[in-house]
């Protein structure tokens, strides 16, 4: 049986699958199936739909199919389908349409000629960006050149917390089974550890050459100097990065509707962590690996186009104009309309990389994947407020130890208590 409910938990779908095996000798004709329950389970008053005939067939077998139409209590402008099926008398299949809905098993998803393109830029730069990494970082092996000893650092934090976040987000049962959902955890863990140790391998190098500023408070950090105050005043700015970068996010994705048109969906793409805690602090070790390989990416791409044009500030802006346009592209609206706001969205982590360097972008990219990707709610009492309270609490955690190892010891109030 699959039940869906709502965030009020009213009821949106029902399908069950009937018995394989009918009985030989069935007692007489089946009763009539009681959909008064279900419809008040969904929040709705079946005294005030109004009987039509079934358009949407279950998706199982049923000897009874019946439909009806009406409202929302709280929405009467929003027209409401109720289809339902039953077998041998019980119900099996109950679901609510509106004109959103889809049918989804006659007409797949396609994407837009945008989205398409916008992959297509995502699945070469990942691709270019590989090749590149394995050819330097062997170049960089076979010269002796490198950070070696925090290559290696990265590798072991990509893989332990990879390993954590399965742990903690699988669903475990002791068999045969779960030794190869670990074997599968496990290589996944070591693809994301490789490609870590391929990208600091292949940049160190060079940016500790050209741009050594930027790599300052990262390499302190891998070294274990946690109270630097120059890390501390990294990692603050990271948060704020972070935060802003969010705000414009959550604006691209709330444009389509400000300006009537259908909208992208809800901001939050990973909707599982409203399951529990466990679910949530899985996710938020996958998004702490996944910003630190994505920042070691975009530092890559930055020092291509630095070697390909000769200027930093043409590379800077072709890589946000390359990502901007990804971003826009993903909108249904023009691309005049969304490529502003995609320029802005990306101008700002670029420009806090070039500014105040790695570990910065890293802390902000973290942030950003926190509070854009997981769902927020004000209603922070709501059994959907648990995901909140963690993204409040690590981004808290975050930003206020960034603010007091920043002041490497100094009073908050500095000067001013002396005097």
């Amino acid at each position: 049986a699959m039940v869906i409910v709502d965030g009020s938990g009213r009821l949106v779908e029902l399908a069950t699958v009937p018995p394989q095996v009918e009985d030989d000798d069935p007692s007489g004709p089946p009763p009539e199936p009681d959909w008064g329950i279900l419809f008040e389970e969904a929040g709705l008053d079946i005294a005030t739909f109004t009987p039509v005939p079934s358009r949407w067939t279950p998706p199982s077998y049923a000897d009874t199919r019946t439909a009806w139409t009406g409202v929302y209590p709280e929405r009467p402008d929003q027209e409401v389908r109720v289809e339902a099926a039953a077998y041998a008398g019980r119900p099996i299949y109950f679901q609510l349409f509106g004109e959103w809905s889809r049918a989804w098993r006659m007409t797949p998803y396609e994407l837009t000629t945008g989205q398409a393109v916008a992959n297509a830029i995502g699945a070469t730069i990942l691709f270019v960006g590989l090749l590149v990494s394995a050819y330097l970082a062997r170049r960089n092996w076979r010269l002796g050149r490198g950070d070696r000893r925090g290559a290696v650092r990265l590798a072991v934090f990509a893989l332990t917390a990879s390993l954590i976040s399965w742990a903690l987000g699988a669903d475990h049962v002791l068999g045969r089974a779960e030794l190869g959902l670990f074997v599968q955890a496990v290589g996944l863990s070591m693809y994301l550890a490789a490609a870590l140790w391929l990208l600091y391998m292949a940049i160190e190098p060079y940016v500790r050459k050209l741009w050594p500023h930027r790599l300052i408070s990262w390499t302190r950090v891998l070294a274990g100097s946690w109270r630097d105050p120059l890390v501390g005043r990294d990692v603050l700015i990271g948060s704020c990065m972070g935060a802003a970068m969010a705000c414009c996010v959550a604006l691209f994705v709330w444009l389509p509707t400000l300006l009537g048109v259908p909208s992208l969906g809800p901001q939050a793409s990973n909707l599982d962590t409203l399951l529990g805690s466990a679910l949530t602090l899985s996710a938020i070790l996958d998004d702490a690996v996944e910003s630190v390989v994505v920042s070691m990416g975009f530092l890559l791409l930055v020092l291509l186009l630095r070697l390909l044009l000769r200027r930093e500030s043409l590379a800077a802006l072709l890589l946000i104009f390359i990502l901007g346009l990804q971003q826009a592209l993903w909108s249904p609206l023009s691309l005049w309309v969304t490529l502003p706001f995609g320029l802005l969205i990306w101008t700002i982590p670029i420009l806090v990389l070039l500014r105040f360097g790695l570990l910065s972008m890293i802390v902000g990219m973290f942030v950003v994947s926190l509070v854009a990707n997981l769902p927020i709610t004000s209603r922070l009492g709501h059994w959907t407020g648990t995901t909140t309270l963690w993204v409040m609490a690590v981004v808290a955690v975050v930003s206020i130890w960034g603010f007091w190892t920043s002041l490497g010891g100094r009073s908050l109030l500095g000067d001013a208590m002396d005097s």
